[in-house]
C-alpha cells in the first residue's frame, strides 16, 4: 500500500512539475496567473524532488545513486523485496539507517540490501 502512495505521488507530481514553466513568476504555460506567489514558489521547490529505483549493496558499501550531494535531503528510502513464493511484495522502511556518503552515493548503516532493491526519495537543493 506504501509503494502504491509514493508510486501515484510521484507520478502525480512529475506531470506537476513538467507542466509548469519557471522563467516567468507566477504564470503557467498556459498563462494561467497563480494568484499566491508562494503556491509558485512551493511548486519550483517540488521540481527538486527525485525518485530512484536503486539496485541494493552489501551494508556500510556506497550505492551509487547519480546527481545526489551531501546537503541533499532523503525523505524515504524503501527496501523493496519479494516475498518468497508468492507474487507479493515486502516493503520494508530503511529512511532512518540511509545517509548520503560523498557526492553520488549512499549507504544503509546495518541492513543488507544485495538482491533487493531500493526506493529512493529524496530533495535535490540544486536542481
Amino acid at each position: 500500500m506504501e509503494i502504491l502512495f509514493v508510486l501515484v505521488l510521484m507520478f502525480g507530481l512529475m506531470g506537476l512539475a513538467m507542466a509548469l514553466e519557471t522563467p516567468q513568476q507566477g504564470t503557467l504555460e498556459r498563462n494561467v496567473e497563480i494568484a499566491d506567489p508562494s503556491v509558485f514558489k512551493l511548486i519550483q521547490e517540488l521540481q527538486g524532488l527525485k525518485f530512484e529505483v536503486l539496485a541494493g549493496a552489501a551494508t556500510d558499501t556506497n550505492i551509487a545513486v547519480t546527481g545526489i550531494a551531501i546537503d541533499d535531503t532523503i525523505l524515504k528510502c524503501l527496501m523493496v523485496e519479494p516475498d518468497d513464493g508468492t507474487t507479493s511484495t515486502m516493503l520494508t522502511d530503511v529512511t532512518s539507517e540511509t545517509n548520503i556518503t560523498s557526492a553520488g552515493n549512499i549507504q544503509l548503516d546495518t541492513t543488507t540490501t544485495t538482491g533487493k532493491q531500493l526506493l529512493l526519495v529524496y530533495y535535490d537543493k540544486n536542481p
